[in-house]
C-alpha cells in the first residue's frame, strides 16, 4: 500500500481509458503519426480519414461531420447556440458558411469544442469562444493538431521544454497565485495552445485572429439580462435529461450560476471543494445558499479524498505531468465517474465578462508585451533575472503568435483581452482538461456574445460584482441577499 497521500501507480487498462479523454489528434495522413507510447494508445481510438488528413478520436469524443464536395466541417465536443432558433445542428449550420461569415457563427455557441474547417486549400482550427476545449498545435513541420499538449508530444516522439522545466524551479513560479505558464507555452518543445479568437491553420502552420473586429457598442443592463435570459435558457435545454453538477462557493460567478439554473428548471446537485482556494469566511454563505436551495449537496477535501489513479490521469491530462495530483478530481471522481451522463458546471469565465485586472495591482495600462510581462509577474523577486527573461520571450512569442499587432486586438480592454486569452485559454482550460478523467465538464459562461453586451456597459455597472448580484436578484432574489466578502 502506498503511503496515505502518495500518488498511486496507474493501472494500463485505467490509462487506456482516460489518458486524453474525448480528445483528437489531427494530421496530414502522408506525416504520420508513430510515436510508440502513441501507438499503443491508438489501437482503442477510432480514425477518421478527412481527404489527405486523418483525424484520431478517443473513444467517447462526440464528433459530427458535414461534407460539401471536397469542403468539409468536422465539430469535436459539444456545442449550442445560445440565442433563437435552438434545435439547429451546429455543425450542418457552420458547414454552410465560410470566412467571416463561418467565424461569426462560432461566436453565437457556447459549449466546449473545436472546429476543423477545410475550405478550398486552407483548413483552419478553431476553439470555443472562451478556448475552454484546449487545441495545441504544433509549430514545426509537420504540423499538427491535438486536444492535449502532451498527445502531440507522443505521436510525434516530442521532448520536454527544459526552458519551462527550468522555470518551473524558480521562486517565481512558487509564488504564483495561479499556476499558469507565460503565454501559449506547454511543458513539451514546440507544442502551443491555440489562443482563443485566433485559428490555426494547418497547412502554413500560422494562426490569424478572427476577433474582436469593432470596439463594442454601447448596451444597457436590460440588453444584458435579455442576452443572460438566452444564454441560461439555451444551457439548460442543453443539459435537459442529464445528471447536472454545480459548485457552492462564497463568490458571484457560482451563485448566478445557481440562480439561474434553478430559474430555467435543471435538476442539480451541488458540490463545494474545501481545499481549493476555499477561505473560511465561505462557511457560512455555502451553507445557507445549500438550505436555501434544497437540494443533495456534497462535500470534496483531502479528508476524505486522497490522490486517485483518476488524478494522476488527470495531471498528465492538463499538461502538468510535474504537478502532485489534485484530491478534488478524485472528489469528483468519486461522486461521478460511475455515471458519464453527468456533467459538472464550473461557475468559471465570469470575470472575463465582468472584469477582472481593473481592481488589481497588475491592471494593464495597454496592449502591449511589456504590461503582459508585468501584469504576469507583478510578484517576482528582483534576483529572479532569469526568470524574467524566460517571462518575457515568451510573452514577445505570445504576442506574435495571438496576433496582437492586429489593430482588431486593440478594439477591447486590454485587461478584458488579456485575462481571457491568457487566463481563461491556458489555466482554466486545461483545468478542465484534469478534471476529465474523473467527469465531463464545461465552464458556466463560455459566450463570445454575452462579453461583447457586457463589455459595451458602462465600466461603474460592468466592474466588480454588483452587475452579477443584479442578475442573482433576477433569478433568485432569496440568494441576492447572502453576502459575499
Amino acid at each position: 500500500m502506498p503511503p496515505r497521500g502518495a500518488p498511486p501507480e496507474v493501472a494500463p487498462e485505467t490509462e487506456a481509458r482516460l489518458l486524453f479523454r474525448r480528445g483528437f489528434l489531427l494530421h496530414a495522413e502522408a506525416a504520420g503519426a508513430e510515436g510508440s507510447e502513441w501507438r499503443r494508445l491508438r489501437a482503442g481510438w477510432r480514425c477518421l480519414r478527412l481527404a489527405d488528413l486523418v483525424l484520431w478520436l478517443h473513444p467517447e469524443a462526440e464528433v459530427a461531420v458535414e461534407r460539401h464536395g471536397a469542403d468539409f466541417t468536422v465539430l469535436i465536443g459539444e456545442a449550442w447556440f445560445v440565442g433563437p432558433p435552438r434545435g439547429r445542428s451546429p455543425c450542418a449550420v457552420l458547414s454552410l458558411t465560410a470566412g467571416p461569415a463561418l467565424e461569426t457563427a462560432l461566436g453565437e455557441l457556447s459549449g466546449r469544442f473545436a472546429v476543423i474547417a477545410r475550405r478550398g486549400t486552407e483548413t483552419a482550427v478553431y476553439n470555443d469562444p472562451f478556448g475552454s476545449r484546449t487545441v495545441c498545435y504544433r509549430a514545426i513541420v509537420p504540423h499538427a493538431v491535438a486536444s492535449h499538449s502532451e498527445l502531440l508530444a507522443l505521436a510525434f516522439s516530442g521532448d520536454l521544454d527544459p526552458d519551462v522545466a527550468q522555470f518551473r524551479t524558480s521562486r517565481l513560479w512558487a509564488t504564483l497565485p495561479v499556476l499558469l505558464l507565460p503565454g501559449d507555452v506547454t511543458a513539451f518543445r514546440d507544442v502551443f495552445l491555440l489562443v482563443p479568437n485566433n485559428a490555426f491553420l494547418l497547412e502554413t502552420g500560422r494562426t490569424r485572429r478572427y476577433w474582436p473586429r469593432q470596439a463594442p457598442a454601447a448596451t444597457s443592463f436590460e440588453d444584458f439580462a435579455i442576452a443572460c435570459d438566452a444564454y441560461f435558457e439555451a444551457m439548460a435545454q442543453a443539459l435537459s435529461g442529464r445528471p447536472v453538477w454545480l459548485s457552492i462557493t462564497g463568490g458571484f460567478d457560482s451563485r448566478l450560476l445557481l440562480a439561474a439554473l434553478d430559474r430555467f428548471g435543471v435538476a442539480f446537485k451541488t458540490v463545494t471543494w474545501r481545499k481549493l482556494n476555499f477561505k473560511p469566511w465561505e462557511e457560512r454563505p455555502v451553507a445557507e445558499i445549500s438550505r436555501r436551495l434544497g437540494r443533495p449537496h456534497f462535500v470534496v477535501d483531502d479528508s476524505n479524498d486522497q490522490p486517485s489513479e483518476i488524478a494522476v490521469v488527470g495531471a498528465r491530462n492538463g499538461g502538468r505531468r510535474t504537478h502532485r495530483p489534485h484530491p478534488s478530481v478524485s472528489g469528483m471522481g468519486r461522486l461521478l465517474a460511475d455515471d458519464p451522463r453527468s456533467v459538472f458546471v464550473r461557475g468559471v469565465g465570469g470575470e472575463a465578462i465582468r472584469g477582472y485586472f481593473h481592481n488589481k495591482p497588475g491592471r494593464m495600462a495597454a496592449l502591449s508585451v511589456e504590461e503582459m510581462v508585468r501584469t504576469y509577474s507583478i510578484s517576482i523577486p528582483a534576483a529572479e533575472n532569469d526568470a524574467l527573461a524566460f517571462v518575457t520571450a515568451a510573452f514577445a512569442d505570445f504576442w506574435q503568435r495571438g496576433n496582437y499587432a492586429d489593430p482588431a486586438a486593440h478594439a477591447l480592454d486590454p485587461n478584458d483581452l488579456f485575462y481571457w486569452e491568457h487566463r481563461l485559454g491556458s489555466w482554466a482550460a486545461e483545468s478542465l482538461n484534469s478534471m476529465d478523467p474523473a467527469c465531463r465538464n464545461l465552464i458556466g459562461y463560455n459566450s463570445r456574445r454575452l462579453a461583447e453586451i457586457a463589455y459595451g456597459l458602462p465600466p461603474g455597472e460592468r466592474l466588480g460584482g454588483g452587475l452579477f448580484v443584479r442578475l442573482i436578484a433576477r433569478y433568485r432574489p432569496d440568494l441576492a441577499d447572502i453576502p459575499i466578502q
